[in-house]
């Protein structure tokens, strides 16, 4: 049965250029994966949470040395009962308010990541885009580490802020026992931060310069492995192979200068967290000597000076951390700001046509000697041009240019809007990527088209695995050759809804017989108009029409 498929297309409900108007630098990108779309809101939640965990924590040692004074040693059995009923009250708190406050700060986190991917994906699939700006390796890099560290920042606020809510409470509650204790606390606190800050910032530069240097390994391994048949065909692969171990080697000398630091970091926190407990501890125990303090309050103080040295190495790993996730941030600015082919009237959703309107005709207005390019429903027009003048063509078709709407009119009116041109054409790339999956999740059809399976080859391919068109492409189409590539990418744009198609080379990778097969049946595919960029003269044999703009360019002039 012939496939049938109406002219008559949905006009899109708004246009696809997304605005990144707001991320305008990295500072942006920061705030924005932790606080926009109502994500601020539900971080202040959180750290509040995690900020009443931090202040029940601390207030537990100070009901223990109570319990001691109040209960254990006049032997009250009523004292004891309520220090114990408010110990459990105390647990019960904390471990309430960290279970939520812990979900509250990860959807912030997780909901930030996938916003900022989606603005990179989307800026990346832009229709305007060009393809050229955005590399596969630094986009993937970008889109899933970058990504994740700058939304990382919610943990980083609600974190902090739980540490400063633990000393102050440590700081008050020592300062009520005795106001030297207090102010020692207070002093060493702002000394140790103060140290801390001079040894984490080489840590904050080898942090940044492994980023950089991972970033560079993971975009290199992504793209060579992207281009590996092609760097074989060349017989490129050793030298391929050379580049990548120098980029590998400098990212991994960069990981281990950052493991040097964070050691370095290490040690010197534990040792001046403690040299601070043991100075505590001995003021503490020469107070309670001289009876200035109780043996209670002594317990408190020991407690306390224990558990503030977490809150202090957090505060202390504060600038690192923020350091690592503004430089993350600086690069998914960088992104987004890349400039596309951008302009007023393509972003236009007031169009006189739309994708509604029954298509009769799309006309492509020619440059100098270029002559027009006219398409009319189930007609096969064939151009045969140069690779330059075929590439500027595509970009055209696919409304990447700003002469668009001057140069292309649709049923007699200009492509005025984005949206209508989208819903008209649809340019099928000769490089176009192949999704990991099914071959029918790549065709995008629940139910193929037979007439076009039969077409392009494809049926017989299908035929020849055990699941057929459920069968497993592997990792950007790893799992097949570059003969099945093609005809599967073939089959994807006959599948496509637009009146349009745009063909460029669409049997390069196939034999002369089974290229003679393809370009007999297409002529059978009435369904949408059909332009075929190419030399082939099989394939331009079966078109209704040839355009050859070739003899322009041998005899000289200049389209």
């Amino acid at each position: 049965m012939a496939p049938t498929k109406t002219n008559n297309r949905r006009s899109a409900d708004r246009d696809l250029s997304p605005d990144f108007s707001a991320i305008t630098r990295g500072k942006h990108a920061l705030l924005h994966g932790a606080f926009a779309e109502g994500r601020g809101l539900k971080l202040g939640a959180s750290t509040a949470l995690l900020m009443i965990h931090q202040v029940c924590e601390a207030l537990v040692p100070v009901l223990i040395g109570v319990s001691i004074d109040k209960a254990i040693g006049p032997s009250d059995l009523g004292a004891l009962l309520w220090t114990l009923g408010g110990l459990a009250g105390l647990f019960l708190a904390l471990t309430y308010s960290w279970r939520h406050g812990y979900r509250l700060t990860n959807r912030v986190y997780g909901f930030g990541d996938h916003s900022l991917r989606q603005m990179v994906i989307a800026k990346v699939l832009d229709p305007r885009a060009t393809g050229k700006q955005f590399g596969a390796g630094r986009t993937l890099n970008i889109a899933t580490s970058d990504t994740a560290i700058t939304a990382g920042l919610s943990w980083l606020v609600s974190q902090m802020s739980a540490s400063l809510a633990a000393l102050i409470t440590a700081a008050t509650s020592l300062l009520l026992i005795s106001w030297q204790l207090g102010l020692l606390v207070l002093v060493a606190t702002v000394v140790f931060l103060v140290l801390m800050h001079f040894i984490t910032a080489p840590l904050e530069r080898r942090t940044h310069l492994q980023q950089e240097r991972a970033a560079e390994a993971t975009g290199l391994a992504t793209d060579l492995v992207t281009g590996l048949r092609v760097l074989q065909g060349l017989g490129a692969t050793r030298t391929a192979t050379e580049r990548y171990k120098e980029t590998s080697r400098a990212s991994l000398q960069a990981a281990l200068g950052t493991a040097k630091s964070e050691a370095l970091f290490s040690t010197v926190t534990l040792g001046l967290s403690a040299m601070f407990l043991a100075a505590i501890t001995w003021v503490a125990a020469s107070m309670t000597l001289a009876g200035e303090i109780s043996i209670g309050q002594l317990v408190t103080v020991i407690g306390l000076a224990q558990f503030i040295q977490e809150p202090l190495s957090s505060l202390a790993y504060y600038p690192a951390g923020l350091a690592q996730k503004r430089a993350a941030a600086k690069r998914i600015a960088a992104l987004l700001n890349t400039e596309v082919g951008a302009d007023a009237h393509l972003t236009s959703t007031d169009s006189a046509v739309t994708g509604a309107v029954a298509f009769s005709e799309l006309l492509v207005r020619g440059e100098g000697n270029h002559p027009d390019i006219r398409l009319l429903p189930g007609s096969i027009t064939g151009l045969r041009t140069d690779a330059r003048s075929a590439r500027e063509l595509t970009v055209l078709l696919a409304g990447r240019t700003k002469d668009a709407g001057a140069r292309l009119l649709i049923n007699g009116v200009a492509a005025g809007g984005l949206a209508a041109l989208r819903s008209t054409v649809f340019v099928a790339d000769h490089d176009a990527a192949i999704f990991t999956g099914s071959i029918r999740d790549n065709l995008h059809a629940p139910e193929p088209l037979d007439a076009v399976l039969g077409a392009t080859g494809l049926a017989e391919i299908c035929a020849r695995l055990p699941l057929g068109l459920d069968a497993r492409v592997g990792e950007q189409g790893s799992a097949l050759s570059g003969g099945q590539r093609q005809r599967l990418l073939l089959a994807r744009a006959l599948h496509q809804r637009q009146p349009v198609v745009v063909l460029t080379d669409p049997t390069t990778a196939l034999d002369s017989v089974s290229e003679a097969r393809i370009a007999a049946a297409l002529g059978t595919l009435r369904d949408a108009a059909l332009l075929i960029i190419s030399d082939s003269p099989l394939l331009l044999g079966a078109c209704d029409t040839v355009v050859d703009t070739t003899s322009l360019h041998t005899a000289g002039v200049n389209p």
